[in-house]
């Protein structure tokens, strides 16, 4: 779990400075849009929260006699899910700060971002 929160941390933690290059690149620099991004990253870290609360509340009560039939690993699902929407969102920065992308990284951006939001 230590890991898994440390990609989260560090992949929002890149998302936020790639997002201000890319704002400050691009004239958009603000306050207001800065607080927006950290609200962001607060409401990721608390969807993580909620999944480990659930990984652990879930066999808790149905020991407790709560007929639960649910098995998922849900804070595994949401930080790989908040990992790879940071990821993606990191390169869509850097490609607004004028980096040039492979293109197969950039079909690969396209297509996650899609099954991502989708």
């Amino acid at each position: 779990m230590k890991m898994l929160v440390i990609l989260v941390v560090g992949a929002a933690v890149l998302d936020y400075i790639t997002g201000v290059l890319a704002a400050a690149k691009g004239g958009n620099l603000s306050s207001s849009s800065g607080l927006k991004g950290i609200y962001k990253k607060l409401a990721l870290f608390c969807a993580l929260a909620l999944g480990f609360f659930l990984d652990t509340a879930i066999p808790i009560l149905a020991a407790k006699g709560l007929s639960a039939e649910i098995n998922l690993p849900f804070g595994l699902l949401i930080a790989a899910w908040v990992v790879l929407n940071e990821c993606v969102s990191v390169l869509e920065n850097l490609v607004s700060c004028g980096v040039r992308l492979p293109g197969a990284v950039a079909r690969v951006l396209k297509a996650a971002r899609g099954n991502l939001e989708g």
